[in-house]
């Protein structure tokens, strides 16, 4: 499997969901992930294992993953600055 993809997968979610692109509580579509990213299921999976395991997603077992309200992972990027727009209404 291409480290860079899966790389890239993790880059490109976890800053659409920091920039609230993805929006809250709502699902994640693997096949819509592939699209964006033009890649394969492997590298989505594995980036939206490592977001989960930063609190930004939770992955319902044999469903879909779902987008955090801004969790601590969403905070902490936020506190450091690597945010860059569209700020969480609770902050």
């Amino acid at each position: 499997m291409n480290e860079n993809l899966k790389e890239l997968a993790y880059e490109t979610s976890k800053q659409k969901i920091i920039q609230y692109e993805y929006r809250p509580n709502t699902f994640l579509r693997e096949s819509l992930l592939m699209k964006e990213i033009d890649a394969s299921r492997t590298p989505i999976r594995e980036a939206l294992n490592k977001l989960e395991q930063e609190g930004f997603i939770t992955i319902l077992p044999k469903k879909e993953s779902w987008t955090r309200a801004c969790g601590y992972g969403c905070l902490q990027a936020f506190t450091s600055g690597n945010a860059t727009k569209n700020p969480p209404p609770n902050i």
